[in-house]
């Protein structure tokens, strides 16, 4: 099973050390790196600094077709308040706020 993480360099320091294949992703190539990521991954982690700066449809499709399952998760460098992300996925499960 290979899963890629996209995160901010810290972030993706942890991940490297747990043998994971973590990418940093610049502010210009997130859309991008998301991408690539769906085509290789098993398994797809993006920090919600990084998801927000997804378009809501991309996040939406990518977690309702589950082909990788992708996972939002915090960011080391962020404290756990990203409401917005949290509406989205909410959103795309379908579960009322």
């Amino acid at each position: 099973m290979k899963g890629i993480v996209i995160a901010d360099r810290l972030t993706c320091i942890g991940y490297r050390l747990a043998g994971v294949d973590a990418r940093v992703a610049e502010a210009d190539g997130i859309a991008q790196a998301f991408e690539n990521a769906r085509a290789e991954a098993d398994l797809l982690l993006i920090t919600a600094p990084l998801a927000e700066e997804l378009s809501e449809a991309t996040l939406d499709e990518a977690i309702r077709l589950a082909a990788p399952p992708v996972q939002v998760i915090p960011a080391m460098t962020a404290p756990d308040n990203a409401p917005n992300v949290r509406a989205k996925i909410r959103r795309s499960l379908g579960v009322s706020e």
